[in-house]
């Protein structure tokens, strides 16, 4: 499995959205239908994973939901929070050249015959 849920943050039986963790360990948002006649969905049910800019804006719709799971919702919408600060820091950092470093050392691996795959 690629995904392992730490947290489901709503169920209505037929639809379900959780807070895991992917098989590169990258802590995210997913979604997925309940297999059934309703649903185009494969014969296992998956996760697929929202993208960070859509994260956000759904956790707090499922908030105005589920008011009853607003504490749960409000820490997963913080450790998001901090995902995202830190994508925006090293956008920067890669924008003003402070990154430039790791590229070269990329490409001097690479002509060396030395750069791993991952």
């Amino acid at each position: 499995m690629n995904f392992s849920v730490n947290k489901i943050i709503y169920n209505d039986g037929s639809f379900s959205i959780a807070w895991g963790q992917w098989k590169d360990q990258t802590m995210s948002v997913a979604m997925r239908w309940k297999n059934d006649e309703n649903h185009n969905t494969h014969v296992h049910t998956a996760w697929f994973q929202l993208p960070e800019y859509f994260s956000i804006f759904i956790l707090k719709g499922v908030l105005e939901l589920k008011p009853s799971h607003s504490e749960e919702l409000k820490q997963v919408i913080r450790e998001l929070s901090k995902y995202e600060k830190w994508d925006r820091q090293i956008e920067k950092d890669a924008e003003s050249g402070k990154l430039d470093f790791l590229i070269e050392e990329a490409l001097s691996e690479k002509k060396q015959g030395i750069l791993k795959a991952i």
